[in-house]
């Protein structure tokens, strides 16, 4: 890689908060012979990836496993399409909650609420600084903040990793009536059609609707929302509370097959269609994926979405090169998920195991015929597995995730809003 390639590269992953200046947090640009660190959420984002590849390394364990790694990250939707972070109305209003924290994070002089000081975001569980009482012109406004203390938590906190994207977000809390403008500076800017303006000039407030949904309101207020190694550590969160959910049995403890024979075949259709709306619903997949995080079998829903993502280029690859990279993606996905002792092995049947061990410690031809052969018999196993993590999902962690308050209120504004999911692309039974 040329070097001026490295340091652009170097420019975005501090611009995205991965890493810090370990002497001057003024240094805005990343140069040569300075001292770096991770950050709280470089740590976060670190561990996603060493979740996702089944990544051991000695040095990288010690860190994740260190009482640097803190950040409880704010995993945010994206289309898969554009990859562009959802904006619905349900989506904004989680962030929101956990943008102002559980409850507010007020301090009593603009010198502590307006720093850019971030020790107490460490966790990402602290809202926002907000200033108790701040004197703009003739009249005094009540929790308030600055742009640039705003889009500093959105940055730190979240998975945003673009600055733009932290203006997209801070508009909709605008737009949506949670926050308003509070001088004169940042409703020019608003008047002016730019939206939330990052400066530590522009002062915003929280509003009524901010807080009743924020504060007043649960269980969509302030969630812990990461992938941790030491989950068992954690608290569990407040929507998770009730008992009849937690029931001592785990997904990755049971059988897919005894777990929905013994289920009349109207409640396994009913939670089946039940799961494809919550996988096509951003804000209920968003909860969903936090609560298998919270009940240690996240690697369904891992794998599943890894394995749709995988079965839409597989199905379309045409060129040798093609077949080529999905078959290597292939072998990645088992590697992380299938094979035997794999870091994020899956509950499946023996006689599947079998088959997909055969199939896959086989040589694959190098020609043309036998390479487009393997494919195709490596997705038909892949689509097997996928069809029984679907069952083991709706069988075992869909019952327990609607009784759930987050998703009995989510389930009930949307249908009070009309809201409808768009139906899955493919069927999952």
């Amino acid at each position: 890689m040329a070097k001026d390639m490295a340091k652009s590269l170097c420019q975005r992953f501090f611009d995205a908060r991965f890493f810090e200046n370990a002497v001057d947090s003024d240094i805005t640009l990343f140069k040569d012979k300075c001292l770096w660190q991770l950050t709280p959420k470089g740590i976060a984002i670190l561990q996603r990836f060493v979740y996702r590849n089944g990544i051991t390394a000695d040095h990288v364990s010690k860190l994740l496993q260190s009482p640097l790694n803190t950040m409880q990250l704010v995993i945010l939707e994206r289309e898969e399409r554009m990859d562009k972070l959802s904006h619905d109305k349900t989506s904004i209003e989680i962030l929101f909650g956990r943008f102002v924290g559980k409850k507010p994070n007020l301090k009593n002089s603009s010198t502590l609420s307006d720093s850019d000081s971030v020790s107490e975001y460490s966790d990402g569980l602290s809202g926002v600084k907000l200033l108790d009482r701040r004197q703009v012109g003739e009249q005094y406004i009540y929790n308030s903040f600055t742009g640039r203390t705003g889009a500093r938590w959105l940055m730190d906190c979240s998975t945003i990793m673009d600055p733009v994207e932290v203006v997209q977000i801070a508009t909709s809390f605008l737009e949506k009536g949670l926050i308003e403008s509070a001088n004169e500076v940042s409703r020019e800017q608003q008047a002016a059609g730019r939206g939330f303006f990052v400066s530590k000039y522009s002062i915003y407030a929280i509003t009524a609707r901010g807080k009743r949904i924020a504060w007043e309101s649960s269980p969509i207020e302030s969630r812990p929302n990461s992938e941790r190694i030491s989950l068992q550590q954690l608290s569990p969160p407040a929507y998770l509370a009730d008992k009849s959910v937690n029931s001592p049995s785990s997904i990755e403890n049971s059988n897919p097959v005894k777990s929905n024979a013994s289920k009349p075949v109207s409640e396994r259709e009913t939670n089946g269609s039940k799961l494809e709306s919550i996988l096509n619903n951003p804000p209920q997949r968003m909860l969903f994926a936090e609560f298998l995080r919270e009940n240690f079998c996240e690697e369904n829903l891992s794998f599943y979405t890894d394995l749709t993502e995988f079965m839409r280029d597989a199905t379309t690859a045409l060129s040798l090169d093609r077949i080529r990279d999905c078959i290597a993606g292939a072998y990645g996905i088992y590697n992380r998920f299938l094979a035997p002792g794999s870091p994020n092995e899956l509950n499946l049947e023996s006689s599947l195991r079998l088959d997909m061990a055969t199939r896959m410690t086989r040589a694959v031809g190098s020609d043309d015929k036998k390479m487009r052969i393997a494919l195709k018999e490596i997705i038909e196993l892949l689509e097997r597995a996928r069809k029984q993590v679907f069952k083991l999902m709706a069988g075992d962690s869909v019952p327990k995730f609607v009784r759930t308050p987050g998703y009995r209120e989510i389930a009930g504004n949307e249908e009070d809003e009309g809201i409808m999911c768009t139906p899955p692309g493919t069927p999952g039974n």
